[in-house]
């Protein structure tokens, strides 16, 4: 069951808890590439809320998962102050990835699919095994997977994969970008080109915009745990 907890957050918004699991319809799971294993769990170890998080699994380098949400299409990524969210994983550089289906200018006419915006947490710091790790994903750099259209026309890519963007760079190159109106979602996602075996998992994603939005999604699961009983003799 989604659950929200209200309390006042230190720039003066309510702070907003929001629980994503089998049960919150905003939310949505799934495999985007090859046939990975995906899903709301316990664990591992100590979550950094809660005591669950998402999970991916890859057993071939083709699979790729994701899961995301529509709530935020139409914000401006000018209005985001800050952008926060914790990974662990089995194996070293790669962690969850933190992504936008972007709109590059959101004041022309345009309603085209102009591909993700990409936060990758080997950017910003040392990636870690078996242990949470929190990323700051507005301190590392960011890659765009399609082509922008500013004013009504094709753009140039100025943030390809292999020469990927500050944030502050992202803000002044696309001043009116944002999560896509209709075609958006802020999504964490695990693959599409990574080692074969990759298991990691995501949790705690903060959210705060200068519009009074603050909100940090807990990921869990829903489904019961069974425990079995034992006797000692």
């Amino acid at each position: 069951m989604a659950v929200a907890c209200l309390v006042l957050g230190a720039t003066g918004a309510w702070a907003q808890t929001v629980v994503v699991d089998e049960t919150n319809a905003s939310w949505s799971i799934g495999g985007e590439s090859g046939t990975p294993t995906f899903g709301y769990v316990m664990g591992p170890g100590t979550p950094p809320i809660g005591s669950g998080s998402v999970n991916f699994q890859l057993p071939a380098m083709a699979d790729g998962a994701a899961v995301g949400s529509g709530v935020h299409n139409g914000l401006r990524l000018a209005d985001i102050t800050t952008l926060t969210y914790s990974t662990y994983q089995n194996t070293t550089p790669q962690a969850a990835s933190l992504q936008f289906n972007v709109d590059y200018d959101d004041t022309d006419g345009s309603t085209a699919w102009q591909g993700r915006l990409v936060f990758e947490p080997l950017t910003a710091g040392t990636v870690l095994t078996s242990t949470w790790q929190s990323w700051d994903a507005l301190t590392g750099t960011w890659w765009s997977t399609g082509t922008p259209v500013v004013g009504d026309s094709a753009a140039a890519v100025a943030c390809p994969q292999g020469a990927p963007c500050t944030w502050a760079t992202v803000l002044s190159t696309y001043p009116n970008a944002a999560i896509h109106s209709t075609l958006g979602a802020l999504l964490l996602k695990g693959g599409s080109g990574w080692p074969a075996g990759w298991d990691g998992n995501a949790d705690a994603l903060h959210l705060v915009t200068s519009g009074g939005t603050d909100v940090t999604y807990d990921f869990e699961t829903a489904v019961p745990v069974t425990l079995q009983s034992f006797t000692i003799e």
